[in-house]
């Protein structure tokens, strides 16, 4: 029991040293979409008034193929312009780079660090309109930073 438990508090170090400790995921966006739908997410900001935001775009290739944008904002997210990058800062944490800004012939766009990975995943839910259950994707965009204390 005592070796079981030197081995957790063990690797519960390790993963704080290494900075692998994420603090919990943050929920972006979560619609539902139909069959033909996909999305991509990117960090944006705007440069001037250090705001930052996630960008989530939605592909629709039933027909015709369409996108269409949706700026979404996360609490503790924003420019920083002294490093030129995206940060995210949670309460009483130290800050941590999102993505830094690269200039390419002119376009400007934010390459992301591995501290503030954006995942999407799609989940099959039934739905109860109050006449009948049904099946839909829902998709989800979560942020999964790391915890400032893993970055010191």
């Amino acid at each position: 029991m005592k070796t079981l438990s030197k081995a957790v508090l063990s690797f519960a170090a390790l993963t704080c040293v290494s900075g692998l400790a994420r603090a919990a995921p943050i929920v972006v966006y979560e619609r539902p979409i139909n069959e033909f739908q996909t999305l991509q997410a990117t960090f944006d900001a705007d440069t001037k008034l250090g705001r930052a935001w996630i960008n989530i775009e939605r592909f629709d290739t039933e027909f015709q193929p369409t996108r269409d944008n949706a700026r979404q904002t996360v609490d503790g997210l924003s420019y920083d312009k002294a490093s030129r990058a995206v940060v995210y800062q949670a309460p009483g944490e130290a800050s941590v780079v999102c993505a830094k800004e690269m200039s390419e012939l002119g376009q400007k766009r934010f390459i992301p660090t591995r501290n503030c990975p954006l995942q999407i995943s799609y989940e099959k839910r039934t739905v109860d309109d109050g006449t009948s259950p049904t099946k839909t994707t829902v998709a989800r965009v979560t942020l999964n930073p790391t915890t400032g204390s893993a970055q010191r």
